[in-house]
C-alpha cells in the first residue's frame, strides 16, 4: 500500500506578507531577511560564500541554491524544503528573497530549478527567465 502525499488546502498555506532586511550581527557574511507569514516568522539568510538562500527552523533547513554565471547572470539550480515544512510558503519566500537580490544586483535570471521556473511563469511581473546555460 503506497503512502499518498499530504494535501493542503489553499487557505492553510502560509502567505508571505512582509519581506524586509534586518541586521543580524551573529551571522557574519550572511544577509538576513525577515519573512512573516500567517503561521510563522522566519529569517531568509543569503550565504554569499555558499551561493545559497536558506531558512533555518526547528524542523529543519530549507534552501535555494544558485550558481553565479558570466556577464551578470545567475542560475537558480535547486530548491529544497523538508517534508515536515512543505505547504507553508517557505519555498516561495526563498524564491522571492532570491529574486529581490538578483534584481538589486541587476542580474539576469535563469532557472534550472523547476520550482523557480514555475514561479516565474506564474509571476511574469517578477521578470523573465532566460534559458539555463548550456540548454
Amino acid at each position: 500500500m503506497s503512502k499518498s502525499k499530504p494535501r493542503f488546502r489553499k487557505e492553510s498555506r502560509a502567505r508571505v506578507s512582509q519581506l524586509k532586511c534586518q541586521p543580524d550581527p551573529g551571522f557574519a557574511g550572511v544577509a538576513p531577511l525577515e519573512i512573516t507569514g500567517r503561521f510563522t516568522a522566519m529569517n531568509v539568510r543569503h550565504d554569499v560564500a555558499k551561493h545559497r538562500f536558506m531558512v533555518q527552523l526547528p524542523e529543519g533547513e530549507a534552501v535555494l541554491d544558485y550558481v553565479p554565471g558570466p556577464s551578470g547572470r545567475v542560475d537558480f539550480v535547486h530548491t529544497f524544503v523538508p517534508a515536515t515544512l512543505r505547504g507553508r510558503g517557505i519555498a516561495e519566500a526563498l524564491v522571492k528573497a532570491a529574486l529581490d537580490w538578483a534584481q538589486s544586483q541587476t542580474l539576469d535570471v535563469s532557472a534550472s530549478c523547476s520550482y523557480v521556473a514555475r514561479y516565474l511563469e506564474r509571476h511574469p511581473q517578477r521578470g523573465r527567465c532566460l534559458p539555463a546555460e548550456g540548454k
